[in-house]
């Protein structure tokens, strides 16, 4: 049986007193994996965001347990509770957050200052990340100096700096158009899929259901409905893949050629996370597809559905980016 890493026991949060009372939790108690992307979904006032602050430390329960990574939270002092806020949790607002007076840079090394790491390691993580996210052109700039989405995605990178195993967003797509929106979800499944992070989304956007793992809805309080969209127990931890010599050892030109064509639409990192079996069905699809033997949206649907019924088993955002991509690129390779 999985342990969880992450639990809740009976959960209850209260606000006021009296006949002012307001219970916004009551008996609330969830499961979530090591490695999963899960969306919890509800409504205004359903109180997710009071769920995501009970389990990033910010608040404690009324009554109930919290236990993270076999931890339970109501045992920690405020120091403890600080540390583990600190070092466990990174947190994605939907207002982003960032301090107006601080550069970009500025603003993703202030976690890596409150952990007292030497300035030159802040900066070294810091420009890595950005450089990775393609941001690096807006180092010195202000938040007033950048648009919505590369706001998010600089909160997104001040998260990820002190290496956290969970990240916990709350409505981080709130404020961002449709075409943002997927890009900033996409990024976050790719940071899921290859870094093995916890992620916790929270939002009221029913859109945003094909990333996640698994979807717990939430009405006044208390878990109504689950629904998995991979289910966890499939989702495997990735295996490295030493790609250059596969691509020695293929005979077949064919297979070769879409290797290649793969190595340019996604990353080395993105391809390691590829286990034997999906990077050969995804190699057939891609022949067929080139083939002109399925169309698009055939090939989407085989790069997405599970292995068990044929597919090549990815996770639906990848298996969107690479069709993407390769509407892109046929010219290229036909």
């Amino acid at each position: 049986m999985k342990t969880p890493i992450v639990s809740t026991h009976n959960l209850t949060k209260s606000f006021g007193s009296g006949d002012n009372l307001t219970q916004v939790l009551r008996g609330l108690n969830i499961n979530i994996y090591a490695g999963e992307f899960l969306i919890i979904f509800g409504p205004s006032g359903s109180g997710k965001s009071t769920l995501l602050n009970i389990l990033s430390g910010l608040e404690t329960p009324t009554s109930g347990r919290v236990i993270v990574d076999s931890q339970d939270l109501s045992l920690l002092t405020k120091q403890e509770r600080s540390n583990y806020h600190r070092d466990k949790i990174g947190m994605v607002f939907q207002s982003y957050n960032l301090i107006s007076s601080l550069t970009v840079l500025q603003n993703i090394t202030l976690p890596l200052v409150f952990a007292k790491i030497p300035k030159l390691e802040r900066l070294t993580r810091a420009r890595e990340l950005l450089t990775e996210f393609g941001l690096e052109k807006l180092t010195h700039r202000l938040p007033s100096e950048i648009s919505g989405g590369q706001a998010q995605r600089v909160g997104i990178i001040r998260a990820l700096i002190n290496r956290p195993p969970i990240i916990i967003a709350d409505e981080p797509t709130g404020n961002l158009d449709s075409v943002t929106t997927k890009t900033v979800m996409n990024l976050f499944s790719d940071l899921n899929h290859r870094y093995q992070n916890t992620l916790i989304v929270v939002t009221h956007d029913s859109s945003l259901f094909t990333y996640a793992d698994r979807i717990i809805f939430i009405l006044d309080g208390q878990v109504v409905k689950e629904k998995a969209h991979h289910p966890v127990a499939s989702k495997s931890i990735p295996i490295s893949i030493p790609y250059d010599a596969i691509l020695k050892k293929e005979s077949n030109p064919q297979n070769l050629k879409m290797l290649e064509l793969l190595s340019i639409i996604l990353s080395r990192h993105q391809l390691s996370a590829f286990d034997s079996s999906e990077l050969d069905r995804t190699v057939t699809f891609l022949n067929q597809f080139i083939a002109k033997k399925i169309d698009s949206p055939k090939l989407l649907t085989s790069l997405d559905k599970s292995q068990k019924t044929g597919g090549a088993g990815l996770y639906r955002p990848t298996a969107e980016f690479i069709v993407d991509s390769l509407s892109h690129l046929i010219k290229v390779i036909s």
